[in-house]
């Protein structure tokens, strides 16, 4: 009985069944890479602009923190536009702020507290806006006071 000969082993021409699974795995395996690439791409611009956006509301908290509390007027209900040049940094980037005296349910024992509410606004390439808000509390004779 004769065996194949290590000849005609190596003469072979094409692929074997194992070098084209490998092929198609590497493919597939490229493919779904790249298919999560703008995904991620757009999460870390939202992060990105998330953390701007905060920091911009943090600086406005620190400002009216330093600001004295008979110099904290009201604002509109609606708020008041406020210009910080970050916010040129997220797309259609807007913020107001909002200065009112405390609710009453919550500052009972007739205390002199202005509740602060920040807000930072853009809209995302074809998305809905996006909001921050952080609301903050500053008393008379408080921190800064």
């Amino acid at each position: 009985m004769r065996f194949l000969a290590p000849a005609r082993l190596t003469n072979n021409k094409g692929f074997s069944l194992i070098e084209l699974l490998l092929v198609i795995l590497a493919v597939g395996f490229l493919v779904a890479l790249l298919d999560n690439v703008p995904r991620s791409v757009g999460l870390i611009t939202k992060s990105k602009h998330q953390s701007l956006a905060r920091e911009i509301i943090l600086k406005q908290i620190e400002d009216k923190r330093a600001t004295t509390y008979a110099n904290l007027t009201d604002t509109s209900s609606s708020g008041d536009p406020f210009s910080d040049s970050r916010l040129n940094l997220l797309p259609s980037g807007a913020g107001k702020i909002t200065i009112k005296d405390c609710d009453p349910a919550l500052c009972s024992s007739s205390e002199e507290v202005k509740e602060i509410l920040v807000e930072v606004t853009w809209t995302e390439r074809g998305k809905n806006p996006q909001t921050v808000r952080l609301k903050s509390l500053i008393a008379k004779g408080g921190l800064n006071q």
